[in-house]
């Protein structure tokens, strides 16, 4: 009697695993079987969300705008590409005090960084570029992944197509005087570039409204007021929940048929078609 050889793991890296959406997508896969690789400036993330999944990430250090960092390798495993990319780094702000306000997971860590500002202690990083965070390190990334794929096709003599799926964001003209137009040009630059590659991987471009969650206290207001909006006027999208953006990220790797641009209700109903086809606990999210 022989025993069937066991499904092949599925593998996903995260590029800013250690952010809100990151750390939500990467417990999302963990949960639902997935081998997950992050990789971000800080390595291991400084908080997480609650449970045991992040123990099995597999944690990297590394700045992906560095010219040096071995993508190209980050993007196999096993000398194979991996099955998903997801580039999930972006920050509102050049400035890193700003978003270090932004993104506290509670309200006294937003008081401390603003604290640290107004008294001169905040970090004195060089300041950030929406360039170079938003749009040159995802060109890379679908570069090497889709050399990647190209040679593993050729090697094998069986196609290989992994998802690149890249976390954008929906800005409508009402919203376009709330954002800088260098974070809007440089997301949708990205979008372009990883769209063209479809003849060596699986572009996916999410482009989710406000996203709402208890890690981030203070925008969590306006998420809400986002969602009351758009129900109102319909001016702009409503917002989402990162967990369910989270779903959505795996969902779309999942499922070989997903492709393209996925706005908000796109997203919202991937999120609903992978809780329902693989549900997962949502308790601490």
């Amino acid at each position: 009697m022989t025993t069937a050889a066991p499904p092949a793991l599925k593998r996903m890296l995260v590029v800013g695993g250690t952010g809100l959406v990151g750390q939500h997508v990467c417990r999302a896969a963990i949960l639902r079987g997935w081998h997950v690789t992050s990789v971000s400036r800080k390595g291991s993330p400084a908080w997480a969300v609650p449970g045991d999944w992040a123990d099995t990430v597999e944690w990297i250090s590394g700045d992906v705008t560095d010219p040096n960092l071995p993508l190209s390798q980050l993007v196999c495993m096993h000398d194979k590409p991996v099955d998903a990319v997801v580039h999930a780094v972006g920050i509102l702000f050049q400035t890193p005090a700003l978003n270090d306000i932004v993104n506290a997971p509670s309200i006294s860590a937003s008081l401390c960084a603003v604290r640290r500002l107004v008294t001169g202690q905040a970090r004195n990083d060089a300041s950030l570029e929406f360039d170079a965070l938003q749009s040159a390190s995802a060109i890379r990334l679908a570069d090497e992944l889709g050399m990647a794929a190209s040679e593993a096709t050729i090697t094998t003599n069986a196609p290989h197509v992994p998802a690149m799926i890249y976390v954008s964001a929906e800005v409508t003209p009402t919203m376009e005087y709330a954002v800088r137009r260098e974070y809007l040009v440089t997301k949708r630059r990205a979008e372009s570039h990883i769209l063209a590659q479809a003849q060596r991987l699986r572009p996916v471009v999410l482009r989710p409204g406000l996203l709402e969650s208890k890690f981030r206290p203070l925008t969590r207001p306006m998420a809400w007021a986002s969602t009351l909006a758009s129900a109102v006027t319909g001016l702009v999208p409503p917002a989402l929940h990162v967990a369910d953006l989270a779903d959505a990220v795996v969902g779309a790797a999942e499922h070989s048929e997903v492709s393209g641009v996925l706005g908000p209700q796109e997203l919202a109903a991937q999120a609903r078609r992978e809780q329902a086809e693989a549900p997962v606990s949502r308790a601490d999210v």
